[in-house]
């Protein structure tokens, strides 16, 4: 039988698991904002950054952006190709149609882990941003979002499809695109310039450039920030040529801007799972695999177009350019790429084979942290306290090569005398460097490039003394593998960036041209990517649902027990008063 104690015991066990769940939903470290969650406890700006996360920074208008266009066009075609030029500028009328509007956004991998071990098209999201990658736990990741919009600056409505550019090497902090993309300048009203010459000067980067252009062309454009740039500068090292930090520093932002477009807009505008995946220089090494990790969550790559890459950091990526080094082929303004390219084999990045093997690619002179003239580790702190790439530049030895590891360099010389292109595959001599030699074959992007079952057109000088172009795997019969042609490509590395700019804009001005913006599937505009904050908020909805149940499940059970026990309560009240009855009657 139970007693009203009992009952009372059981009701306060309900009440402290109800807020037991409660303190639990409202602890979940992904709070919202007015900004459609994207900004949380974690999400917030770093250091000087003068743009928070979600803050929209401008719009430019299709005028603009069709005249900087044109005159990239006129500055690589020669003047005996005017009726081309002609040709090309009403088609980039067409197809720059739109004005578009540019945004800060931010991201976790936490914010997406649910999808870690999902069953569904993205459950391979832990292999990039899992809690074990670096940087996968507590690294907030930026970058610049792009839109088409408007004539009245709305953004577009319909299904669009999606473009990543990744950028060059630029290792300073003030430089991420997240932070550098101008307010709008007005122009000389007397030239009939509505932009300035400074602001066309900013605009006129690669990544920033191409992303103008492919929003205008109707795809929602990301630039990513970078890993260590933007708002992860203070809490993980910058990193060049290794792939996860790529990814990493990419998906979650590609997810945030997918689920945020459709949310704000209430899934009249949403993005597609449909991508074009560009980059130049160490961003064309982190457009191959960013294109390969989404296109493994089950992304449709439309094109993946890397230029001036190092694909192959275990042969020609370090053989050719370590050769150049030695050869005093190796332009001096990149020494601070050289810099970070040992630093990112050297120990720095926990996911790594070499990792604390005593095996770092950098001389373990130049890791000295009582000197910090010889601390690459100090040159790329992770703070705002990071040098310029002119300081590193400057403290770069007159011979780079005694910056890295000499068991190393001799490893490099002896494959280099002896005509050996694969040295860690092949080389008999890689005693003391097994690890190192491990963790560049991990980052080799030669086996994705070669099965690479979605187009990947590649743009590169014959005369690259920076990434050499025996970086680019033989086509062999891989149908979908090409390379551009339309240019002479035998400039130096530097020079050749504009013409792969050219070459990546020009998908966008010629292969989607005709391609109209369709109406948006809304059923599953929010159901591909939903935040962690998200699922969570809706399984407290079914634990609430679940609770009521319980509680009057437990009403249910309980009630014949509690009327039973005051019916007896009852009968006992009323035999006492009896008795009283009674007794008085006695007296």
């Amino acid at each position: 039988m139970h007693s009203p104690s009992r009952t009372s015991a059981l009701f306060l066990l309900i009440l402290i698991l109800l807020n037991v769940a409660t303190a639990s939903s409202s602890s979940n470290p992904l709070s919202t904002n007015d900004n459609g969650g994207i900004i949380n406890r974690e999400l917030s700006a770093v250091g000087d950054n003068t743009r928070k996360c979600g803050d929209v920074i401008g719009t430019l208008n299709a005028t603009d952006i069709n005249s900087m266009g044109a005159s990239l066009m006129r500055q690589l075609l020669k003047k005996n190709r005017s009726k081309e030029m002609k040709e090309l500028e009403a088609k980039m009328a067409t197809a720059f149609k739109y004005s578009i509007q540019t945004r800060k956004i931010c991201a976790t991998c936490e914010m997406f882990r649910h999808h870690e071990h999902g069953k569904r098209e993205s459950d391979s999201y832990g292999d990039y941003c899992g809690s074990d990658s670096y940087g996968g736990l507590d690294a907030v990741f930026s970058g610049l979002l792009l839109l088409p919009v408007t004539d009245n600056g709305e953004v577009v409505q319909g299904s669009l499809k999606g473009a990543i550019w990744n950028r060059p090497t630029n290792i300073d902090n003030s430089h991420a695109p997240s932070e550098v993309w101008p307010a709008t300048v007005p122009g000389d009203k007397k030239k009939k310039k509505s932009l300035s010459r400074q602001t066309r000067i900013e605009l006129s980067r690669y990544e920033l450039f191409g992303a103008m252009a492919s929003a205008a062309a109707g795809f929602a454009s990301l630039v990513p920030d970078g890993f260590g740039y933007g708002e992860s500068h203070t809490l993980v090292y910058k990193s060049t040529y290794v792939k996860k930090p790529y990814q990493t520093s990419t998906i979650p932002l590609w997810m945030q801007a997918r689920h945020l477009i459709g949310e704000e807009s209430e899934c009249l505008t949403s993005i597609e799972n449909e991508v074009v995946v560009s980059g130049y220089d160490e961003g064309g090494y982190g457009a191959v695999a960013v294109a390969a990790a989404l296109s493994k969550m089950g992304a449709r790559i439309l094109k993946n177009q890397p230029g001036g890459g190092a694909y192959q950091p275990s042969s020609a990526g370090v053989v050719q350019t370590l050769g150049n080094v030695m050869h005093k082929n190796y332009p001096t303004s990149r020494y601070h790429a050289l810099a970070l390219l040992g630093l990112s084999y050297s120990s720095i990045n926990p996911n790594l084979a070499n990792t604390d093997e005593g095996q770092n690619m950098l001389n373990h002179k130049y890791l000295l942290a009582s000197n910090d003239k010889k601390n690459v580790i100090r040159w790329f702190s992770k703070d705002d306290n990071a040098y310029s790439k002119i300081k590193i530049n400057s403290l770069v030895p007159a011979h780079a090569s005694d910056m890295f590891n000499p068991i190393f360099i001799d490893f490099i010389k002896d494959a280099l005398e002896n005509n050996i292109s694969n040295p860690c595959r092949r080389h008999s001599k890689t005693r003391y460097l097994e690890k190192l030699c491990e963790a560049l074959l991990q980052n080799d992007l030669t086996n994705t490039i070669e099965h690479a079952t979605y187009p990947i057109q590649f743009c590169h000088s014959q005369n690259d003394t920076v990434s050499s172009i025996a970086n680019i795997p033989a086509f062999g019969n891989n149908k979908h593998l090409s390379m551009y042609d339309k240019l002479t490509m035998n400039d130096m590395h530097s020079m050749t960036e504009s013409k792969c700019l050219w070459a990546a804009m020009s998908t966008f001005i010629s292969e989607f041209q005709s391609e109209e913006i369709l109406p948006g599937n809304q059923e599953i505009c929010l159901e591909s990517v939903m935040t962690l904050e998200e699922l969570v908020s809706s399984k407290w909805i079914d634990m609430s649902v679940f609770m009521i149940f319980v509680i009057v499940g437990v009403f249910i059970f309980l009630k014949p027990f509690i009327t039973k026990e005051k019916l007896q309560h009852y009968e006992t009240l009323d035999q006492s008063d009896s008795e009283e009855i009674e007794m008085g009657r006695d007296y």
